[in-house]
């Protein structure tokens, strides 16, 4: 339905729907942004439905700073790259990269733009960060009340 309704972007193979732990794809929204639509069946069952916001981008200036900088959040990735980790859970994940890394599927780089997401987690907190214009408004998920 989303692919008959917006202009698709492609890999370098030239696809359009891509497979990795389900199906994707990507597509600008209307300021130009990169956004990946992905149907994930373990996701969409324990979610009843697949318009959920699962994944959102964050650039930063170094990757392990901004992990220890979200520790008050539940992670289940653990990652180690340098330049590119998730840091989340499945029910949704922050994707950590280094400020002028490529988004796949283009090579256009990582930007800083302001941000604001609320989340569901295991706490209650407001979250500013002292250096990017990032504020994380995370409240109880009810499996954790």
């Amino acid at each position: 339905m989303m692919a008959e309704r917006l202009p698709l972007l492609s890999n370098e193979q030239g696809e359009e729907i891509m497979d990795w732990k389900g199906k994707q794809a990507y597509f600008y929204d209307s300021e130009g942004n990169i956004l990946e639509m992905v149907v994930r069946e373990e996701i969409c069952e324990k979610r009843n439905g697949w318009f959920d916001v699962s994944e959102v981008g964050m650039p930063c200036t170094c990757v392990k700073n901004m992990q220890e900088d979200l520790n008050f959040l539940k992670d289940i990735h653990n990652g180690e790259d340098r330049m590119f980790s998730f840091y989340g859970d499945h029910y949704g994940s922050f994707v950590l990269v280094n400020q002028g890394r490529p988004w796949f599927p283009t090579q256009r780089g990582a930007e800083i733009h302001p941000l604001e997401i609320e989340i569901e987690d295991r706490i209650e907190i407001e979250f500013l960060h002292p250096v990017y214009p990032y504020k994380i408004k995370a409240k109880k998920r009810a499996e954790f009340l």
